[in-house]
């Protein structure tokens, strides 16, 4: 600390880690907010002056995920400063894994929502299944991003994709016929 500060009032406060972890926390997640609204700001004029229109998706889907890992890097810099056990390490690393993987679901399903949309808009084929399509793609990104959290926490996710793929065979076998006619169905739909 500088001499300055050690000699003032505030010297003895600021040595506190009690609170100067908040003061760091608040200062991170503000300095970080303004940049990503700058960032974003600049990303969306950059992405109207282009003609590629899918950009015009994945900005607007980028938002909303940044505010996860700004305020986990947050916490887990607070953490950091503060003198608490080694367990609480283990947790907040947990957390900051949690909220990157988090963050990563929510953009990859506000991308492809933004995307079924905009194929929507085209293919009038698609007004009537976007619901079905889009339940699809939210469980198959959702059932991703737990496998990847588990991984990332250190939890073998061998047994459960080998369970994954034992369960869904035996599911196929029993709906066979039900399949068939739903995949029928949608073929039909799919060629008027």
């Amino acid at each position: 600390m500088p001499s300055f500060l050690a000699d003032s009032p505030l010297g003895g406060y600021l040595n506190s880690p009690w609170l100067l972890g908040p003061l760091v926390f608040i200062l991170w997640v503000a300095i970080f907010m303004v940049v990503k609204r700058y960032v974003l700001r600049a990303l969306q004029r950059a992405a109207e002056r282009t003609s590629w229109t899918w950009d015009d998706v994945l900005v607007p889907a980028l938002s909303a995920p940044l505010l996860l890992p700004i305020l986990a890097s947050g916490l887990l810099i607070f953490e950091r400063i503060l003198p608490l056990s080694p367990e609480w390490d283990r947790a907040f690393d947990v957390v900051m894994a949690g909220a990157m993987v988090l963050a990563l679901v929510l953009f990859m399903d506000l991308a492809c929502r933004g995307v079924l949309d905009r194929l929507a808009e085209k293919q009038p084929v698609l007004l009537g299944t976007r619901g079905l399509v889009q339940g699809l793609m939210r469980g198959i990104i959702i059932a991703i991003g737990i496998l990847i959290f588990l991984d990332s926490v250190g939890i073998s996710i061998t047994p459960i994709l080998a369970s994954l793929g034992i369960g869904s065979l035996a599911v196929a076998l029993a709906l066979k016929d039900s399949l068939a006619n739903l995949f029928a169905g949608i073929q039909i739909i799919l060629d008027k």
